[in-house]
């Protein structure tokens, strides 16, 4: 698995690597070179020259010159890491089907292009001073080789015995840290289960008690456990390989003789302690980002599973031409393949929405309201079935494009800093704020919207309302979005924005109960159990309803 994550590295940063591993070599070559000039100059036992002097001045230069070189290159090898790889996985996730967003979970997406991708980072910075560090071991071992072959053959062959034995011991804890990482991952989503559910937790004595006993604390031990294990198999591991290494420099002391040459050869095994000892702790941290590149992997592999098929010029349902209408034939979906076996099925449904019209669709909660909206929308894609854009079907290939024309309100959308559109707009959007009353609260500065967290929830939905009106698109999806509002909100919604986009020729969805203002729409459409049960004009939806007996 680490050959993988090396693998991966010297791929996605090749350039950058291959100059910081450069420089770390030209470091440990320097830094041995000079301590053989340090020696050789002590044999000769005699006063240092000018000459002398010069040669290790250059020698100790060029060493601590490199050794910045190679730690500056290894700075941007992170860096460049970190915004390639990031890079990387969100367009892996903007390219992946919405559903199978939806099924991964906003936290663990959230984690992987964050905090995940930061650990990976530092994958890189190890790397390089695992090169520096094996190069100065070589280095030395030619030294010592040239000083005592023998010596020099015994230590190889010790290496060759501790190796195996700290590769066994640390793959325990590579698997170990990769644990340690799912249970984190499930400790995480209760934690954050506290913050969000604090209101609820204050109210029942019962339920705190029995959250932090049963969820809280089993997950919290399970995950220091899994960690304190992962740690003492990877300080087990760096010991191996030392106390083999350090019997042989035992055996080898008491058999040596007072030559000169045993003792630099000496000096350069104690020496070689430290490269050696910093060299394993790196393989034994390269374990740990293991465990988080194996997740970052499993993920990439869901995402490439799911990937849409790229759009492509000239075959878009969405083309910038005039259309008429959005047709719904025979369009059913299932959450089967990803729920249990009796999940909720919608259609089959057959609607026409023509442009310049008002619908408010209601129904009960789970009547398909929702599905509904997000095959509207494209973000799901029919099971079977076909929407079609003026009789041309949207599929796998039109259907970014066909995106294009929507701007969707759902209950759980996200409010953007950045303004739609261009720096021009933001005259606009400040007028959007006074009309819908948050200026107070929401300024811009450099076409962005400032103050955007410190909000309620009607004052978020009218700024994103302020969002959507600013990107002018053709079809608008309103989810219950006057359901957090004041009257005041409300009115100006229903009677004063509904009406002027349709005198602007856009198809309005209204997802709602509300049936105070159903005078507004055009028609009304109501869902049951994932189908149509009533499609009306409004003026008679009332009556209509009432007949049909869904209401």
């Amino acid at each position: 698995m680490q050959n993988k994550l090396v693998s991966f590295l010297l791929r996605l940063v090749p350039g950058p690597i291959a100059v910081a591993s450069g420089c770390s070599i030209v470091a440990a070559a320097t830094t041995v070179a000079l301590f053989a000039y340090v020696f050789a100059h002590v044999r000769q036992q005699s006063p240092a020259a000018l000459p002398d002097v010069i040669s290790f001045a250059a020698l100790a230069s060029a060493s601590i010159a490199s050794r910045l070189a190679a730690a500056r290159a290894s700075v941007r090898v992170g860096c460049a890491v970190i915004l390639r790889l990031r890079n990387t996985l969100i367009t892996a996730i903007l390219k992946t089907r919405y559903r199978q967003l939806e099924i991964i979970g906003s936290g663990r997406l959230k984690a992987v292009v964050s905090a995940d991708v930061q650990t990976i980072a530092t994958a890189a910075p190890i790397l390089v001073n695992m090169v520096t560090n094996l190069a100065m071991v070589a280095s030395l071992l030619v030294y010592m080789c040239w000083l005592s072959p023998t010596g020099a053959g015994v230590i190889v062959g010790a290496a060759m015995v501790g190796v195996p034995l700290y590769w066994a011991v640390v793959g325990r804890s590579t698997r170990l840290s990769y644990q340690a990482w799912m249970a984190w991952e499930r400790l995480d989503k209760v934690l954050g289960g506290l913050i969000a559910g604090l209101k609820q937790l204050k109210l029942s004595t019962v339920r705190t008690s029995r959250y932090l006993s049963e969820d809280i604390d089993g997950r919290q031990t399970e995950f220091l456990r899994l960690r304190e294990q992962a740690t003492w198999a990877g300080a087990i591991a760096m010991n191996v390989g030392q106390a083999v290494f350090l019997l042989v420099i035992g055996i080898l002391l008491f058999q040596h003789s007072s030559d000169a040459r045993d003792v630099e050869f000496f000096f350069a095994a104690i020496y070689l302690i430290g490269p050696l000892d910093a060299a394993i702790g790196s393989f034994a941290s390269l374990g740990h980002v293991n465990a988080v590149f194996r997740r970052i992997q499993d993920l990439g592999v869901v995402l490439a599973s799911s990937a849409a098929v790229d759009p492509e010029a000239g075959e878009s349902a969405a083309a910038d031409v005039p259309w008429r209408q959005v047709s719904f034939e025979g369009v059913c979906y299932s959450y089967g393949e990803t729920g249990p076996a009796d999940a909720f099925a919608f259609g089959p449904v057959d609607l026409v929405l023509k442009r310049g019209e008002i619908v408010f669709i209601k129904g009960g909660n789970g009547s398909g309201k929702s599905t509904f909206a997000r095959l509207l929308a494209g973000l799901y894609e029919p099971s079977s079935g076909a929407i079609l854009l003026d009789g041309r079907p949207v599929d796998d290939r039109s259907r970014e494009l066909y995106r294009q024309i929507f701007s969707c309100l759902f209950e759980d959308a996200h409010a953007f800093e950045r303004i739609p559109g261009h720096e021009t707009c933001e005259d606009r959007a400040r007028g959007l704020l006074g009309e819908w009353s948050i200026d107070r609260k929401v300024m811009t500065e450099h076409a962005r919207f400032l103050n955007t967290q410190d909000l309620s929830r009607g004052q978020k939905g009218r700024l994103l309302l302020v969002s959507a009106l600013m990107e002018d698109r053709d079809i608008y999806i309103f989810d219950e979005w006057a359901a957090d509002q004041d009257a005041r909100s409300r009115e100006q919604f229903y009677l004063s924005l509904l009406p002027a986009l349709k005198r602007d020729g856009k198809l309005v969805i209204v997802l709602t109960h509300d049936e105070s203002f159903d005078s507004v729409a055009d028609r009304i459409v109501r869902f049951h159990d994932g189908r149509i049960a009533a499609d009306m004009p409004a003026m008679t939806g009332q009556e209509g309803l009432s007949r049909a007996g869904v209401v």
